[in-house]
């Protein structure tokens, strides 16, 4: 008898051991089936990567890299959206303290010498031509966020490049030195939103390393942030959100409550993430005090009910036929 129960506890422990090895032997093959699957799949998809050009008051630039005497002229150009206001200013007119915005009546007044220039369309189409070229000789693909924001699809050109992306941004600085005579910003990053943002800083090439974005764009205003309405600005600095990594520090759901989806967006971007489409900011009231929920309900406008027809009964009915 007890001879017949340690051959039962043998026969169970060989079966658990061999058990507990079949399933330790499937459970390594299928790991490292998916790193392989993995590891051909990195291979096969390469890293995003965007460059973002970004030329501050492009037309007034490309303007003074076409007539280099310009440089020392006080000029401004005119608003597109009203005639009466000064639009991009001259770098010379911007030294004198003379800003976009400004009427052109006060300007004439206190700068006798001061040259306000029409721009035709087709200098906007030449020069965006012009630009489109020079991309184009550097890049596979090329999209125009404005005549003085452009960004550049770099996928797949790691091996083109060979890796020196410090030497691609000087060449391209160069290319646009010598052909239009302007010195723009260059950001490059994995994601265009960051690129984007990046752009915007004070030094003229910045490159972002994958999985770095939230750690570089902590520390900048939210100034950088294309598009961002004027309205939606105040509300963010109102709630001490003056930076992206105060607002990548805000949960998502918090800003959503407070500011919208726009809420929402700004604090992906501040981490670093990429949105689809290209966010554009449109002036909304934050949600959080557009609603108030303790305020009385309105009373609702009275409304003239419908005069109801008379109903008639059987009798009456009768007797004004008989009548």
């Amino acid at each position: 008898m007890e001879a017949k129960s340690a051959f039962q506890s043998f026969t169970a422990q060989m079966f658990d051991f061999s058990f507990a090895q079949a399933f330790t032997y499937l459970y390594i093959e299928h790991m490292n089936s998916e790193i392989t699957k993995e590891s051909s799949l990195a291979v096969d998809r390469p890293q995003r990567r965007h460059a973002i050009f970004h030329l501050p008051e492009a037309a007034a630039r490309l303007l003074e890299g076409a007539r280099p005497e310009l440089k020392t002229r006080l000029f401004v150009l005119i608003d597109p959206k009203g005639n009466s206001r000064a639009g991009e200013v001259g770098l010379a007119a911007r030294s004198c303290g003379i800003r976009p915005g400004q009427t052109l009546w006060d300007l004439q007044r206190h700068h006798r010498d001061l040259l306000i220039i029409h721009l035709p369309e087709t200098f906007y189409a030449t020069m965006r031509e012009k630009l489109s070229q020079i991309f184009l000789a550097l890049a596979p693909e090329v999209l125009e966020h404005s005549l003085g924001e452009w960004e550049l699809d770099l996928t797949g050109c790691d091996r083109l490049v060979q890796g020196r992306w410090e030497d691609w941004c000087k060449r391209l600085h160069l290319t646009l030195l010598e052909e239009l005579g302007v010195e723009g910003k260059i950001a490059l990053a994995s994601r265009h939103a960051t690129a984007r943002m990046l752009a915007r800083t004070p030094e003229p090439t910045v490159i972002c390393p994958a999985g770095n974005e939230a750690q570089m764009l902590s520390p900048l205003s939210i100034e950088v942030i294309p598009e961002l309405a004027e309205g939606l600005r105040q509300h963010l600095v109102r709630h001490e959100l003056r930076s992206l990594g105060d607002l990548a520090r805000q949960p998502r759901h918090i800003m959503g409550r407070r500011f919208g989806a726009e809420g929402e967006q700004l604090c992906a971007m501040a981490r670093g993430m990429d949105i689809a489409p290209v966010l554009t900011f449109a002036a909304s009231v934050p949600v959080e005090e557009a609603l108030d929920l303790f305020a009385p309900a309105a009373p609702e406008p009275e409304t003239a009910r419908p005069a109801r027809k008379p109903v008639k009964s059987r009798w009456q009915e009768t007797r004004r036929l008989a009548a």
